[in-house]
């Protein structure tokens, strides 16, 4: 017995900096933008809140869309190489992606889909007519459903990868031992820090499906004060929750009993969820108080 529930992958769920796009009030999706100069400056901010908490990661992931990898890079750049483990480098990975949002991406938020729509085809009846431009193609839209389903494979990746990992003790510097005490006077558990910089839709959706009204799995709540009003506004019908440019959310995951049990690596393949999620930090944005950003 490995005693998996006292092994616990710290998350910290970052979302990127500001881009041109987003001071523009435009949907980004996966189509990208550049940093601001704002956005240079938060992701600095998130960087150094990062390392002077001394957190030691072991995984390092970010989107492969370009806003989050430099929003990223500024994370790595001031961790603290003693405070990382060896080879820790950046992990791009799709699934971290933004959810595509169709033809409403590049156009103002304040557009409706159907709006979006219409304005697409007006401009795709004048690429036709043109003999120079090749016709735009329809753009992907994705579903909620399509951005969970990637997330969940990514967290089944790492349960396998980390968690279910027969040399827990050889994983490195990046494993705590004892540092959070159960107040049950049980084992303390422990810990493992990995970074994921991705964006606010995704991170909405993750969200929303973890601790909102459909929740799944088996959840634990933290009892601050300021997650439970967060989470109570998660649930509002018809409200979408905040996601702050460079906000960090810290969610604690454990292999589920029954994926501890079976171990079935190709079970998470089907759709299943191997593992239940405690949420910890709720985008916060307290590194970003007192920034100058003029």
């Amino acid at each position: 017995q490995w005693h998996l529930k006292k092994r616990i992958i710290k998350l910290y769920l970052i979302r990127h900096s500001e881009t041109v796009s987003n001071s523009q009030n435009l949907v980004l999706g996966q189509t990208d933008s550049p940093l601001t100069e704002r956005g240079h400056k938060q992701g600095e901010a998130v960087g150094m809140a990062l390392a002077s908490s001394n957190v030691r990661f072991h995984k390092m992931y970010t989107s492969d869309l370009k806003r989050a990898y430099v929003t990223a890079s500024y994370i790595v750049q001031h961790a603290d190489v003693s405070n990382s483990s060896e080879n820790c480098n950046l992990i791009q990975d799709v699934r971290l992606r933004e959810k595509a949002k169709g033809v409403r991406e590049g156009r103002l938020k304040t557009l409706t889909m159907e709006e979006a729509w219409d304005v697409f085809r007006t401009e795709q009846q004048q690429q036709r007519e043109s003999a120079t431009v090749v016709a735009l193609s329809e753009p992907l839209l994705e579903t909620d459903e399509q951005v969970w389903d990637r997330f969940n494979d990514w967290t089944n990746d790492l349960v396998d990868g980390i968690l279910l990992n027969a040399a827990w003790d050889d994983v490195g510097c990046s494993v705590e031992h004892g540092m959070e005490d159960d107040e049950t006077g049980e084992e303390s558990s422990s810990f493992v820090h990995v970074l994921a910089v991705s964006h606010s839709g995704t991170i909405r959706i993750i969200l929303n499906k973890l601790f909102g009204t459909n929740g799944v799995g088996d959840i634990a709540i933290d009892d601050d004060e300021h997650v439970r009003h967060h989470n109570a506004v998660m649930r509002s019908i018809g409200k979408k929750m905040d996601v702050p440019n460079a906000s960090i959310t810290v969610i604690e995951i454990a292999a589920s009993n029954n994926y501890a049990i079976c171990r079935d690596r190709n079970n998470h393949r089907n759709g299943n969820m191997n593992w239940t999620a405690k949420l910890v930090k709720l985008t916060c944005i307290a590194h970003l108080q007192g920034l100058d950003l003029n």
